[in-house]
C-alpha cells in the first residue's frame, strides 16, 4: 500500500513543543547534576547527558504523535516506554512506518542522541584502553 498520498499527521500545539524543549532542557540538566561526580570528562559527560536527554525528548514526541494515529500504537508506546531497547525498537518502528507523516523530526532527534552516545562510548573505550607493550 502507497502511503504518499495519506494525510499527515496534524501538527502538535505550539505548547507542545515548547514542553517538548524544555524536557529535554530539564532532563539533559538533570543528569549532569546527578552523573557529574562520575564522569570526569565535562565533553563526555556534555554528550552523554544531553544524547540521553535526546532519546528521552524525542520517546516523548513519538509516543505523543502515535495519541494521534491510533490506540494500539498509543499503548504499546506508553507501555513499551518503560522496557529499555524496547521502547527503541517500538519508536523506531512508528518513525519508520510514519516517516513521512510527521515521525521525521522526531526519529532525527533520536539519531542525534544516538550519536552522541556512541561518540562518548568510543571515546571512552579507546581512552580508557591500555596499549599492549
Amino acid at each position: 500500500m502507497d502511503r504518499s498520498d495519506a494525510a499527515p499527521l496534524s501538527d502538535l500545539p505550539e505548547i507542545t513543543y515548547l514542553g517538548l524543549l524544555l524536557l529535554f532542557g530539564v532532563s539533559t540538566a538533570g543528569l549532569i547534576v546527578a552523573l557529574g561526580a562520575s564522569i570526569a570528562n565535562r565533553v563526555d559527560l556534555l554528550l552523554f547527558c544531553a544524547g540521553l536527554g535526546a532519546m528521552l525528548t524525542s520517546l516523548v514526541w513519538i509516543a505523543l504523535l502515535a495519541l494521534q494515529c491510533s490506540r494500539a500504537w498509543a499503548l504499546a508506546l506508553w507501555l513499551g516506554i518503560w522496557v529499555p531497547y524496547v521502547n527503541l525498537v517500538l519508536a523506531a518502528a512508528f518513525a519508520r512506518r510514519y516517516w513521512d507523516r510527521g515521525a521525521r523530526p522526531a526519529a532525527l532527534v533520536a539519531t542525534a542522541g544516538l550519536l552522541m552516545e556512541t561518540l562518548v562510548s568510543v571515546r571512552i573505550l579507546l581512552v580508557g584502553s591500555p596499549v599492549p607493550i
